[in-house]
């Protein structure tokens, strides 16, 4: 997943908005869901403490496997997280909780890891400014969105659920391979 790729002298941002919609869903999954006890603060904690300790063991993970099945697999733990929620249950929420800071841990190293191989140093730091500008705006534009989408409705039913989780997943299998941009990359350093 190169971060920026040139097309005909222009900046293709397609895979950054894939990314960033990934995440509008995880965000739109964060509201209240009637009749659900589970604690946020507690969900949180576990998922940002498996974070830590996963950040220590996902750079071999990357150099084992490699950054596409390392961000394939971080983006399973995503969906799973996300899929307990159609049927909300504390239990499922915890452990649902560990498995996404164990892949929240292989997706940012394995991403940091494609923003590195892609980027030289004169794009360095340009391409690691856009990458979190479209990150942190994923933030508004997810929220706007839904907020447009769910203002009339006090509670989000389970078919409602479903639609976004299935509309947002599906977007991941437009992430194209790198394969052809990191090949163009080499020819150009080595030319």
């Amino acid at each position: 997943i190169p971060i920026l790729q040139m097309k005909d002298g222009k900046i293709n941002f397609s895979r950054e908005i894939t990314f960033s919609r990934f995440f509008y869903c995880f965000y739109f999954q964060l509201r209240y869901v009637p009749g659900f006890s589970g604690d946020g603060f507690t969900s949180l904690a576990i998922i940002y403490a498996v974070f830590s300790i996963a950040n220590w063991f996902a750079p071999p993970v990357v150099a084992f496997i490699g950054p596409r099945l390392t961000l394939i697999s971080g983006g399973v733990c995503y969906a799973l997280f996300i899929a307990q929620l159609t049927y909300p249950n504390n239990y499922m929420l915890y452990g649902a909780s560990a498995l996404i800071g164990l892949g929240a841990a292989m997706i940012w190293v394995a991403q940091g890891n494609f923003l590195t191989l892609n980027s030289g140093p004169e794009t360095m730091e340009r391409n690691s400014g856009i990458f979190w500008a479209m990150l942190q705006m994923s933030l508004i534009i997810g929220n706007t969105f839904f907020y447009f989408q769910l203002r009339d409705i006090e509670q989000i039913d389970r078919a409602t659920r479903l639609t976004v989780r299935l509309f947002f997943s599906f977007l991941v299998f437009l992430v194209k391979s790198p394969e052809s941009t990191v090949k163009h990359l080499c020819q150009r350093i080595c030319t």
